[in-house]
């Protein structure tokens, strides 16, 4: 199962999984946010963006992709918060249903966007390449 689907797959079980069998699913779906998306996050911005931002166009798209971060880092924190020890009230399970479905929401429309970019980006330099390599030969 893939991240993504995942934490769908948790916000739907909201309500119909045990109290113990929705901890375990919450706490995974923390590690998966700490451990994983939020680092893949921070080093794109930091790298790949910094590196894009150097190219024609790359400013665009670092500015159209940063966004998100921004707000799965804030999702992230909202989750972070939320109390696992105990079960959770009416308000808590809506909060938590509207977080996770949040990140699913905008993890999908971020990855399609840096799969749209980057195959653009990556077209865009294999032509010049091509171009080049035409030139020389």
């Amino acid at each position: 199962m893939t991240h993504l689907s995942h934490i769908r797959s948790v916000a739907d079980s909201i309500g119909s999984l045990s109290l113990d069998q929705l901890r375990q699913e919450l706490v995974r779906t923390g590690d998966i946010l700490v451990h994983q998306l939020l680092p893949h996050a921070e080093h794109e911005d930091q790298l790949l963006y910094a590196a894009l931002v150097n190219n024609a166009g790359g400013l665009t798209t670092a500015a159209l992709l940063r966004p998100d971060h921004v707000e799965l880092k804030a999702l992230a924190d909202e989750f972070a918060v939320i109390p696992l020890n105990a079960p959770l009230s009416d308000r808590a399970a809506n909060d938590l249903r509207r977080i996770l479905y949040s990140i699913h929401a905008i993890l999908k429309l971020h990855f399609a966007k840096e799969e749209q970019l980057y195959m653009s980006f990556l077209e865009e330099h294999t032509h010049q390449l091509r171009d080049n390599s035409q030139l020389k030969g």
